[in-house]
């Protein structure tokens, strides 16, 4: 396992293309999880996104030119910010959790679980992503068909043997996950 990490010294991340379960899959986990250890979420999004409504109070201050904004009551906070946060900004806001799960960070060489739908879809996905950290694939049907393994280009020698998981199976994705946490420095 690398030990170099992004947020946490215990992160996995799912990628794949829009679309292909990941969002739906990290919350059936968590909630699998959740009773147990204290999991965080971070979400990468390539797009663009708007967190904050126009006419709010942090609204207007972030277009006043706040850099960053901070709202909290008794239960809940966010931090609302434009530019790039420093890594070990985020690295300090989570370590006290016992592990991170991420969403994206498809090109980065963190440990990933693949997920996708259709299975003549896969070496695209995995084209798309930095095979170092492929720890799995994940998909709809119950098995990777003999012929899409056979088909990866000899570079990708390596991942024909990695796990395979329905991605209904969230008992089994989360003790594989576990697996690989207890195992990461």
């Amino acid at each position: 396992m690398n030990n170099m990490y992004l947020y946490h010294h215990k992160e996995i991340s799912f990628c794949g293309h829009s679309g292909s379960g990941k969002t739906t899959l990290i919350c059936s986990i968590i909630d699998e999880l959740n009773s147990n250890y204290r999991i965080g979420y971070i979400k990468h999004d390539a797009h663009n996104f708007q967190m904050d409504k126009p006419g709010k109070d942090t609204y207007k201050a972030r277009k006043s030119g706040a850099d960053t904004v901070f709202i909290s009551n008794e239960s809940e906070f966010c931090f609302l910010g434009n530019g790039l946060i420093s890594n070990e900004i985020i690295k300090r806001v989570f370590e006290c959790f016992d592990f991170i799960i991420v969403e994206g960070h498809k090109k980065t060489p963190l440990p990933k679980i693949i997920t996708f739908n259709e299975q003549e879809d896969l070496i695209k996905t995995i084209d798309d992503a930095n095979i170092e950290g492929i720890l799995a694939f994940c998909g709809k049907d119950d098995f990777i068909e003999p012929y899409i393994l056979e088909s990866f280009p000899p570079h990708y020698n390596t991942l024909r043997s990695l796990p395979y998981f329905q991605r209904d199976d969230i008992e089994n994705i989360s003790k594989f996950i576990l697996q690989k946490i207890r195992l990461q420095i």
